[in-house]
């Protein structure tokens, strides 16, 4: 199976067939699947804008920061389209981790952690040791889940990363870049809205590589 895919109905028919009795790991079966095909949404309909206005020459890259007065308009709608279909791709990659900590810690744990307080954090602390429990550790201390988790929770508790249109005097690249920040004390570099992007995809993938092996687990 790839990392971009991931088999939820042989998920759905195999807890179907275990004899489970709740409807509820079905519910949160079908809520990850409405969570990437979300996800998938927000990132094709960023990556089109950003590839809309990627600038192909010098001056486009100029005209990028340095708006003419007729383009200001079209060009403040593509930077809206970016910011927020970036900023909800990153809210559903970041989100569906929660919503797989739900399933795991039903089909798992057998429900070891009170729903309210159930998280992907806790879900891997209570995990015995195996494949699932070193995916979740490795991925919970990757730069990639990090950046999303601090950029995710900075949006949602305090305000909007910085984000606007500009050019790298040191590399020579144009585009539109949110800026650096902070979280819990702990500096975020700024990144191309694709880096960020690229970032999400990452964390929505390794959610997917985790449902494969929660699927070993419960099949074993």
């Amino acid at each position: 199976m790839g990392a971009d895919s991931w088999d939820l109905e042989s998920l759905r028919d195999f807890v179907k067939s275990s004899g489970e009795a709740s409807q509820r790991p079905i519910e949160i079966i079908d809520s990850i699947d409405r969570a990437i095909q979300l996800f998938r949404y927000h990132l094709y309909e960023a990556k089109d804008a950003n590839d809309r206005i990627d600038p192909k020459s010098p001056r486009e890259a100029v005209e990028l920061v340095l708006t003419p007065s007729d383009k200001v308009e079209a060009l403040h709608r593509e930077k809206i389209i970016i910011q927020a279909n970036t900023q909800s791709a990153a809210q559903n990659a970041r989100s569906i981790h929660d919503i797989f900590a739900q399933l795991a810690n039903c089909l798992i744990l057998q429900d070891a952690i009170e729903v309210v307080s159930c998280d992907i954090y806790r879900v891997k602390d209570k995990l015995d040791s195996g494949p699932l429990k070193q995916h979740l550790e490795l991925l919970l201390l990757s730069p990639e889940y990090r950046y999303i988790n601090a950029m995710v929770n900075t949006i949602k508790h305090r305000n909007l990363v910085p984000f606007g249109a500009q050019v790298s005097m040191e590399s020579g690249d144009a585009g539109v870049r949110f800026q650096s920040f902070e979280y819990k004390d702990e500096p975020y570099p700024k990144l191309w809205a694709e880096e960020v992007l690229e970032y999400s995809l990452y964390v929505k993938n390794s959610v997917v590589i985790a449902g494969a092996l929660l699927k070993e687990h419960v099949s074993a």
